[in-house]
C-alpha cells in the first residue's frame, strides 16, 4: 500500500515592480511530472539533479501556481500557491524536509504571509507551518 503525504501552501509576496516568473520558480523549484522521471537518465543526471525542484515523491513533484496582482502600484505583487498530493513520502524526515524547503522560500524575499498544511495518511492530525515574519 502506498504512503500519501498531501501538501497546501500559500505564499504572499511583496515587491517593488513585478517578480519575474523564472525568479519564483528559482527560489522554489520547478514542477518534475512523472513522465520527466521516467525518461531521466540517472547515470547522467548531474545537470537534472542540480536543478532546485519543488518537493517529490515517487510520480513527481508538487505543483505550483503563480498570481501576480494587476494592480501595480501594491506591495503584495505575487502570490504562490504549491499543492499536491506525494506518494511514497511522509513520517519524521520527509515532514522534516518539507519544513526545509518551506522555510527556505520564505528567506531571503519579502515574504509577507506563508502558510503549509501537511498530511501524512499515516499521522493523526495535519502538521501547520507559518512564517513569521521578524
Amino acid at each position: 500500500m502506498s504512503r500519501w503525504t498531501h501538501v497546501a501552501a500559500i505564499f504572499r509576496v511583496d515587491s517593488i515592480g513585478q517578480i519575474s516568473d523564472d525568479e519564483i520558480t528559482e527560489k522554489f523549484g520547478r514542477e518534475v511530472d512523472w513522465e520527466e522521471m521516467a525518461n531521466c537518465d540517472y547515470d547522467d543526471s548531474d545537470e537534472w539533479v542540480q536543478q532546485e525542484v519543488l518537493p517529490m515523491g515517487s510520480e513527481g513533484s508538487l505543483k505550483m501556481s503563480i498570481w501576480h496582482n494587476p494592480v501595480k502600484n501594491e506591495m503584495a505583487s505575487t502570490t504562490v500557491s504549491v499543492f499536491g498530493d506525494l506518494r511514497d513520502y511522509g513520517g519524521s524526515d520527509d515532514i522534516e524536509r518539507l519544513e526545509q524547503w518551506f522555510a527556505k522560500c520564505c528567506e531571503n524575499n519579502w515574504t509577507r504571509q506563508a502558510v503549509m498544511q501537511v498530511i501524512d495518511e499515516y499521522c493523526d492530525k495535519p502538521t501547520i507551518f507559518q512564517y513569521i515574519q521578524n
